[in-house]
């Protein structure tokens, strides 16, 4: 009982990260489409004022949370593995299939907790890129907005934030492939280990 506690106790700070970073952009796509009525500089520098706020809150966001995103990864890396390992061997050892089920659908668990972590960091990406783009592509279009220094050192810049864990991964989708291929590495070691022993 007091694992399962543990167990999803430990997916509060996720929510609560996941939360804020919704909220944060939700503002965004809203910036993203008012760039459309902002044809004059003061209306497009407000906006990239904000942006830029908006992109500094979150990077104090993603550091704040860096390292308990860490510890909570970790944790679920290892109940992946030990999830994953204990379904083969039940399976070599011909277990209750109920146990087997269960062990699965824990490993899927955890990978989609991982997914969707990712998911929300990448989606963020796309996001802030979405309106730099609007930005680039309404700054072409007008050769009054072209000229305008700031707005040319804005679009140049294109501030982005990277979500890392205390800067040992950034999180995104080439994580959670990762996570794949480190899991599935110690998991044939474990059961190699485990064979040798029998």
């Amino acid at each position: 009982m007091l694992h399962a506690f543990g167990f999803s106790a430990s997916y509060f700070p996720l929510l609560i990260f996941g939360s804020i970073l919704e909220v944060l952009d939700t503002r965004v796509i809203q910036l993203t489409d008012s760039i459309k009525f902002s044809t004059t500089p003061p209306l497009l520098l407000a906006l990239c004022e904000e942006i830029n706020d908006l992109t500094n809150m979150i990077r104090r966001l993603s550091s704040f949370y860096g390292p308990t995103i860490l510890i909570c990864f970790v944790f679920f890396f290892n109940d992946l593995i030990w999830c994953c390992y204990y379904s083969v061997i039940l399976l070599f050892d011909e277990g209750p299939y109920n146990k087997i089920v269960l062990y699965q659908a824990g490993a899927v668990y955890h990978l989609f907790a991982f997914f969707l972590m990712s998911k929300a960091c990448e989606d963020h990406y796309r996001r802030v890129e979405a309106f730099h783009w609007e930005m680039y592509d309404l700054m072409c279009s007008s050769e009054l907005l072209c000229k305008h220094e700031k707005l040319k050192l804005f679009a140049s810049l294109g501030k982005t934030v990277e979500f890392s864990c205390c800067g040992f991964f950034t999180i995104g989708y080439p994580m959670v492939t990762s996570i794949i291929a480190a899991a599935a590495t110690y998991l044939v070691i474990l059961i190699q280990f485990s064979l040798q022993n029998e």
